[in-house]
């Protein structure tokens, strides 16, 4: 006589993750177009100044604007990267205007873990772990809040490409000392007026050299001068 064993039913498993999220996707196009029109009246304000003092006051905007950028995407991605970890929502990149790839990297670089597979393997529970052992803040309402955040930091980051391309462009321009003209706008007043530093200007006067130092290899060509 044989005994037929029930087999005990499975435990329901609960899934850690939201579904894929369906969030609205910032329209850069449009964003990039209102920039470029704000763009616009700024430099119909500025139309009757020129020269150190127009450059000084674009680039007064543009380093605004380079601030409000950087904050705008940190705030984004702080909403978004609590919602991912510790929420397990997926496909954020989208909100984020950015592609899977940049968003896999991004992810990777936060939890310390860009030469291991440790998102391909870890549990959502783990990844949950291991980003509050890194102190990744978690977001209250995060999905709640990322739509607005990350359009606001689309907008702020066109806003910050098309005035920064107008300063480079005045750098470029006005530029005027050599040795035929010694009394000319020099490097140093570029970057006092536009609120840069001296490489940089350098580097926008010289495109075509990734260095203002020459080098051979991964050594100097010369000795670096003390304190440089």
């Amino acid at each position: 006589m044989f005994i037929t064993l029930e087999r005990p039913p499975s435990p329901a498993i609960r899934s850690f993750a939201l579904p894929r999220a369906s969030l609205p996707t910032p329209d850069r196009d449009q964003l990039r177009e209102q920039a470029h029109q704000r763009l616009q009246h700024l430099l119909d304000e500025l139309r009757d100044i020129d020269g150190l003092e127009r450059l000084e006051r674009v680039g007064q905007v543009a380093t605004e604007a380079s601030a409000q950028a950087k904050s705008a995407r940190q705030a984004a991605y702080a909403a978004a990267l609590s919602a991912s970890f510790y929420s397990g929502t997926p496909g954020l990149h989208k909100v984020l205007a950015t592609n899977d790839q940049n968003w896999l990297q991004l992810r990777r670089r936060a939890l310390k873990s860009q030469s291991s597979p440790f998102l391909r393997t870890a549990t959502p529970e783990q990844v949950a772990d291991r980003a509050r052992e890194l102190g990744i803040p978690a977001v209250p309402d995060a999905l709640e809040q990322l739509p607005e955040l990350a359009r606001a930091h689309v907008e702020a980051e066109e806003w910050a490409l098309a005035i920064r391309e107008v300063r480079d462009d005045l750098v470029r321009s006005l530029y005027s000392a050599s040795v035929l003209n010694p009394h000319g706008i020099t490097q140093p007043m570029l970057a006092r007026a536009a609120g840069m530093s001296e490489p940089r200007v350098w580097q926008l006067l010289n495109p075509g050299f990734r260095s203002h130092r020459p080098h051979h290899g991964n050594r100097p060509l010369y000795p670096r001068k003390d304190g440089a």
